[in-house]
């Protein structure tokens, strides 16, 4: 008489297999979008910090010297020239190893333009740029990234009335 063994199963089907493949997929499809936006938003945050930390280093150069560095005459069609931004690093108001080949460094790509006595990020919407374009023109107008970011020499959208545009962090 033959005896019949139960086969000792264990281990997961194909089917099993591709549902989980098929579920992971999909959640990957959905977070992977979600992160590459908080990668731009990062990029955006850090330069928009270093702009607004160079404004105030403007101001207290200003309030102790009467004057801003080259006079605010040291713009370029609004570029924050190196000559400025020298005249800080000499005065020890900001540190040379912000500087790149004279100018500050910018992980966006943008440009540090100023106007009116006040810095800010400039960024070309018909270049690579575009998607830093995009991400400032979907944020709230309380949000203080917004006030310090511009579209060429427009701003990116009209403030939401009541919004704190001055600049600072409150």
């Amino acid at each position: 008489m033959k005896q019949t063994q139960k086969k000792n199963e264990k281990g997961f089907t194909m089917i099993e297999l591709i549902i989980v493949v098929a579920i992971m997929g999909i959640i990957g499809a959905v977070l992977v979008p979600m992160f590459g936006n908080m990668s731009l938003k990062a990029r955006l945050t850090t330069d928009v910090t270093s702009v607004k930390t160079l404004q105030r280093q403007l101001d207290i150069f200003k309030a102790e010297t009467g004057a801003y560095p080259g006079g605010f005459s040291a713009l370029n069609n609004g570029a924050v020239t190196a000559v400025m931004l020298d005249e800080l690093v000499d005065g020890q108001y900001i540190d040379d190893k912000d500087l790149e080949s004279g100018l500050l460094k910018l992980q966006t790509g943008g440009t540090l333009m100023a106007d009116d006595e006040k810095c800010y990020l400039s960024f070309d919407s018909s270049t690579e740029q575009q998607e830093y374009v995009t991400l400032v023109g979907t944020l709230d107008a309380k949000d203080t990234t917004y006030d310090w970011v511009r579209n060429g020499t427009a701003e990116i959208a009209p403030p939401a009335s009541g919004g704190d545009d001055d600049g600072d962090d409150d």
